[in-house]
Formats: C-alpha cells, sequence, structure tokens
C-alpha cells in the first residue's frame, strides 16, 4: 500500500541519509550528500522543514524536502516554499514515484503557501519533463547559472582597492549591495551566522575609505559534504594528468569528499565591478592556496556578476527554476533565492 506523509519519525534521518548515498547525482562526476550526522541540520539553516515521505509498505520508497523561507515582497512579509531534494530509492526506480511524491507536494503546499518554487538542473531531462505538469509561471525558464570556479592559477588583482576582513560595523551596508542583486523578493536584512560561516569569513573592497563590494565563503563541510562515487573518463584523464603540477589542489580519490566553499553576500556598488573581480580573484587565490578544488556560486543571466564570474576558470550548469504563485502574488521578476543552498 502506498502512503505520502508529512510528520517525522523516528528513525527517518537515518533512512534519508541511506537513500541519499543510494541515489547519487550522475554526471562527469557522480556524487551524493552526506549530510551527517543529520539529513535535517542542514536544511533547517535556510527555513522551517516541510518533508514529504512516500512509503510503500512501509518502506521508503521516494522523498522530496522544502524549505520554508521567510522573504519581503513588496514590504510585507510572506512565506514561500522552495523544493530542492527529490530521492527516488533504487529498488522503486522506474515506477513514478518521484513525480507522484512532487505532485503531492506541490498541490499540498498550495493550501499553505502563496508561491512554490523548485530548481531543476537543465541536464536532467526527466526533472524537466516534471515540471512541465505545473502550472508555473513565465519564468519556468528563467535560469540561473552555476558556477563552479576552479583555482588552477594564481591571479593577479589591480592593486586599485584594498581588501581586507569586514567589521561588524559594516555588515548592514554589504547587505545593501547584496540585495542589489536579488530582484523582487527579500528575506529580512539581517545578518545571520551559521556553521563556518560568520563576519570573519567576509572579505571587503575599499576604495578611498568608502567599502564597496564584499564577498563570503562558506565551508559547509561541518553540515555538508560532497562525496565522489564515480568520474567519468574525461576528469579520470585530468586527475591523472594533475598528479605532475605541483601547486595545484588534488581531485579527490573515490569515496573522499571534494573541498569547497560557497560564495555568500557577494555584491557591489554600481562602477566598482572591478572591485568584485578583485574579491573573486582573492577568493580563488586562497582557495588554490589552502586546497579547495572548487568554489561554487550562481547568479541570473542578466546579473551582472554573471559577466564576472565568467571571467575566471570553471564550469558552467544551467539550473531552471519554476515558480507557482496565486492570484494575490504578482511576480514580474525572479524570486530572491540563497544559492549557496543549491
Amino acid at each position: 500500500m502506498i502512503k505520502i506523509r508529512s510528520k517525522l519519525r523516528k528513525g527517518d534521518d537515518k533512512r534519508l541519509l541511506r537513500l541519499e548515498k543510494d541515489s547519487p547525482m550522475r554526471g562527469v562526476v557522480t556524487i551524493y550528500y552526506d549530510h551527517s550526522p543529520s539529513y535535517f541540520n542542514y536544511f533547517k539553516l535556510f527555513g522551517k522543514l516541510k518533508p514529504y515521505f512516500l512509503e510503500i509498505d512501509g518502506e521508503l520508497a521516494a522523498f522530496t524536502n522544502g524549505s520554508v523561507f521567510k522573504l519581503i515582497h513588496e514590504g510585507k512579509p510572506l512565506e514561500v516554499i522552495i523544493f530542492t531534494n527529490l530521492r527516488t530509492n533504487p529498488k522503486f526506480k522506474g515506477q513514478g514515484l518521484g513525480s507522484r511524491v512532487a505532485t503531492f507536494a506541490f498541490n499540498d503546499s498550495k493550501k499553505d503557501y502563496p508561491v512554490v518554487g523548485g530548481f531543476i538542473m537543465k541536464s536532467n531531462a526527466a526533472a524537466v519533463r516534471l515540471s512541465k505538469k505545473y502550472p508555473f509561471t513565465k519564468f519556468k525558464y528563467k535560469g540561473l547559472i552555476l558556477h563552479q570556479l576552479l583555482p588552477f592559477k594564481n591571479y593577479k588583482l589591480s592593486g586599485d582597492y584594498e581588501i581586507r576582513q569586514a567589521k561588524k560595523k559594516e555588515i548592514k551596508k554589504l547587505l545593501s549591495y547584496y540585495y542589489k542583486h536579488n530582484y523582487l523578493m527579500y528575506p529580512q536584512k539581517v545578518f545571520r551566522k551559521l556553521p563556518g560561516y560568520d563576519e570573519n569569513n567576509i572579505k571587503v573592497a575599499v576604495k578611498d575609505g568608502e567599502v564597496v563590494a564584499c564577498l563570503g565563503l562558506w565551508d559547509q563541510g561541518s553540515v555538508k559534504k560532497v562525496i565522489v562515487i564515480d568520474y567519468s573518463l574525461k576528469i579520470s584523464l585530468l586527475k591523472f594528468f594533475l598528479r605532475f603540477f605541483k601547486g595545484l589542489p588534488r581531485i579527490p580519490k573515490k569515496g573522499n569528499s571534494i573541498r569547497l566553499v560557497h560564495f555568500k553576500h557577494a555584491g557591489f556598488k554600481p562602477g566598482h565591478e572591478q572591485a568584485m573581480s578583485d574579491l573573486i580573484a582573492n577568493a580563488l587565490n586562497y582557495c588554490k592556496k589552502n586546497g579547495y578544488l572548487m568554489a561554487v556560486t550562481a547568479a541570473f543571466p542578466d546579473d551582472p556578476l554573471n559577466e564576472l564570474y565568467n571571467e575566471f576558470l570553471g564550469l558552467r550548469t544551467k539550473v531552471l527554476m519554476g515558480l507557482y504563485s496565486d492570484k494575490k502574488i504578482k511576480l514580474d521578476k525572479p524570486l530572491f533565492i540563497d544559492t549557496s543552498m543549491l
């Protein structure tokens, strides 16, 4: 018998940790996310949880999880739910159960939240087909560009800006730069500390005594690790040849985690693109020096940050964004999203 539930039960944490490992994300690098010791600790960082479990005779067959964000829309508080994780037990693959739990979650969430959204890798054909079932807005194919920047060289900074650590008293101004890149809906303008991330992880660029750009680096290793299962032939060959170059980050062995950081609070004052570019270069130099394989970030295609990221060596992936909204909420621009959760 098939049942779908949202209420958490004892043992769900362990079952989901197992499901993540058994249903990896396949590509040129096949990986899974290890959220040990608790699957939910990471997702709780972004908002209230709304999980959906599909079970067959008590066995977990499919799962998806939504995070509820508290945002501000047209000056008023608004809760929206974003789904970022859909997994199917390999034992039940090919039975449409992922689609079934996703459809249930979508219809159920519409009752409580005026905006429901999700993010899909464009290369995931099955997920793209699934998304077409839902009455998303015209922004269904308004994609984010996911950037995986590679610190395989030493970048030279312009020298026009002082690069230093941010001060607590500057955080409010830094947030105003950051929010200019995130359009219509904004989170509460409060800086939140996260495991492995606080004011000490943010660098600023200063010109004539004024802070004109900011960029934070978040190592999520304490709440989420990216574990390698397999490599494509192309990556395996790259891994082999990189052994002969000193000073480059090493591609990990199968079964080990990838060392990476996420960009957070990236933003700059208009006219100071070079300041932002210097901060990115400084961050990648830091990654190279400290053995990080990549820095991960994302931006909308028309965001000036996207052009700046494109100047640096890296991999790019199109992420499709689907949004449903009721008639009371007008969505004429993309939704704000903290891309470090992708």
